[in-house]
């Protein structure tokens, strides 16, 4: 999967506040432009390489705690790490397509995740190789997020 057009409902039809359908299939309503999204498993990877743990687990709920108040939106793509680039999009260069800056230096953000690990060491997670832009699947036995360096694609002849 790759990043994806997301869009807002402009009608009461459904709950969602944000999809990949531009049209309301109820109604018909056009939806309003909202920008991109990564997908599941790539906001996976965003969490697992911001801070370096799984994205799921029972540690989650206290690295959750933990870590709210290290980081901030970016302020360039407003914490999507995605900016428009027509026709497609481009990573955010401010945050490296994370979508999130921290706020405070980074052995704070070390010592706190080095917490988490002595309550929860099986929740240690390298950084997603070729995130973004590359391919990234869930390795299910680990619940680690792992990815690839993108490939240019070959031209057809």
């Amino acid at each position: 999967m790759m990043p994806y057009r997301q869009w807002t409902n402009r009608c009461a039809c459904e709950s969602h506040s944000r999809t990949a359908e531009p049209v309301c299939p109820e109604c018909g309503a056009a939806r309003q432009y909202a920008g991109w999204a990564f997908s599941m498993h790539e906001a996976m990877a965003r969490y697992q390489t911001l801070y370096r743990l799984k994205p799921v687990g029972p540690h989650r709920k206290m690295a959750d705690e933990a870590l709210r108040d290290l980081t901030a939106s970016c302020e360039d793509c407003e914490g999507a790490g995605l900016l428009d680039a027509p026709p497609g999009f481009r990573v955010c260069e401010s945050c490296r397509g994370l979508g999130r800056v921290f706020t405070v230096p980074v052995d704070v953000v070390d010592g706190i995740r080095s917490s988490v690990l002595e309550h929860y060491p099986e929740a240690a997670a390298e950084a997603v190789t070729g995130f973004p832009g590359g391919p990234v699947i869930q390795d299910l036995s680990s619940g680690a997020m792992l990815g690839a360096e993108a490939r240019p694609h070959e031209e057809e002849t």
